[in-house]
């Protein structure tokens, strides 16, 4: 960094410098968090799924228990090396409009994970799984106004869909009226059984324009999954696990 000269600066013109650190810490911070829970929630994969069941193995062959997935391990800055297969990605939209949402899945941005485990495609919007297992998935919708005097109420959902047959896994509304605050955020999570292949997208959907509100743009609109398990252990799958 450059420091201005002192012997003639006006003093009332000096400014304390910016620190653009302290949001990219805590992008890493917030990540390093679902990790964290991701980790924990391994040890109930034997008893807890939500979505498609795993295909039943041949008989004679032990179910594989649950693997406690891999730590989050500190690199060089301003990027940090995840053991654990997984992908986040940051939401590219801010309009609220109904569709299929775009997503950033650049690992080179901060904030956006992609092991190679995964795969997104540009031009379909759908995150592909590329190794079966049990993963733990998540979603956050962030909306801010962008109209101090909008008044307008109206829902607005997001969900991720499996694109074979168009099933929602996970979704999640929020209720926005003239007393909400001008900025608020949900986040849902759930266990999921992926196979290999499957393919992922998310929906935004607005039963009607919204102009006083957006996406917010801060990189707090996510999706993403972390495997915590290959399979399920002895018993199989149980009761939902509500996120």
């Amino acid at each position: 960094a450059h420091s201005p000269a002192m012997s003639s600066a006006d003093p009332e013109s000096l400014q304390s410098p910016p620190a653009p650190r302290t949001c990219r810490a805590l992008d890493w911070a917030v990540l390093a968090a679902l990790l964290l829970l991701a980790t924990a929630l391994a040890a109930l994969a034997s008893c807890t799924v939500l979505g498609e069941p795993l295909a039943a193995r041949p008989p004679g062959r032990p179910a594989s228990l649950p693997t406690r997935p891999s730590p989050l391990v500190p690199g060089p800055e301003p990027r940090l090396v995840f053991l654990i297969p997984g992908a986040h990605l940051i939401a590219k939209d801010l309009v609220l409009q109904s569709g299929t949402l775009s997503w950033d899945s650049n690992d080179r941005l901060t904030g956006v994970i992609m092991t190679s485990d995964f795969s997104y495609d540009d031009k379909t919007k759908e995150l592909e799984v590329k190794r079966a297992g049990i993963y733990y998935v998540y979603i956050q919708l962030a909306l801010k106004r962008v109209l101090l005097s909008d008044s307008e109420e109206s829902n607005v959902t997001i969900s991720i869909h499996r694109t074979w047959d168009n099933r929602s896994e996970l979704s999640l509304t929020t209720h926005l009226k003239g007393e909400t605050p001008d900025s608020v955020s949900k986040f849902s999570a759930s266990l999921l059984s992926l196979h290999t292949g499957a393919r992922l997208h998310v929906n935004l959907t607005v039963p009607h324009a919204l102009h006083g509100w957006q996406l917010n743009e801060e990189k707090v609109n996510f999706f993403g999954l972390f495997r915590v398990a290959e399979s399920w252990g002895p018993g199989g799958p149980g009761p939902a696990l509500e996120g």
